[in-house]
């Protein structure tokens, strides 16, 4: 078995805030700015199939990098990357290629009462990382994530009322928008960010893993 650690962060072109890329896909929102950053299928190709070089060619380890890190741009935007050749580790367990295939079809696998996401590379990135088998620790909304599903999905949180800015009536915010129209004065209030990020908290990076 071997296997890859990453931890990647991009660069929000739209307001410069950091975003978690904590599972192989092509869309990513920005909660601080609820935009979307769409990436090419084949630029992402080419970002971990550097990465795989490294690691296998090289012995590159970057995970262990103190001070600065040298920034690579991602079609244009700044991309931090960690990695580095290390077996998925959770809370002392390490995953093994016996426990990963056999439950490889639930999609999880359950240690220490922690939930681990395990699947099979997307389609497209199956065929062009062909050595790499599966993907562990992902996380499970942006490894679900749709592309071109631009809805706002709020993190399980019952809905709060919220205080129209032009009249002071009642307003339900459930975290699915974050501009809403007032049911008796018709005015439009926006979402203030300490609200919607209840709704919408920044995802740290986390660890996720390649492995064959």
């Amino acid at each position: 078995m071997e296997s890859i650690a990453l931890e990647i962060k991009l660069e929000c072109k739209s307001c410069g805030n950091s975003i978690a890329m904590n599972a192989m896909n092509t869309e990513f929102e920005c909660k601080a700015c609820c935009e979307y950053v769409k990436l090419s299928q084949g630029a992402l190709i080419e970002c971990y199939t550097e990465i795989i070089r490294r690691v296998v060619k090289d012995n590159d380890n970057r995970l262990k990098v103190t001070g600065s890190v040298i920034p690579f741009f991602l079609e244009g935007m700044q991309c931090t990357r960690l990695y580095g050749k290390k077996f998925p580790f959770y809370d002392g367990a390490q995953l093994d290629m016996e426990t990963i295939e056999k439950n490889i079809e639930a999609g999880f696998v359950i240690i220490h009462e922690k939930k681990i996401l395990l699947r099979r590379l997307p389609r497209g990135f199956d065929q062009a990382l062909s050595n790499v088998k599966y993907l562990v620790g992902e996380d499970e909304v942006q490894a679900n994530h749709l592309p071109g599903d631009t809805r706002k999905q709020a993190d399980g949180i019952q809905p709060v009322l919220f205080s129209c800015l032009s009249c002071g009536g009642a307003l339900s915010v459930d975290g699915t928008t974050r501009i809403l129209e007032c049911n008796y004065c018709k005015n439009s209030s926006y979402i203030p960010d300490g609200l919607w990020l209840k709704f919408h908290p920044v995802s740290m990076v986390k660890r996720w893993y390649l492995v064959w």
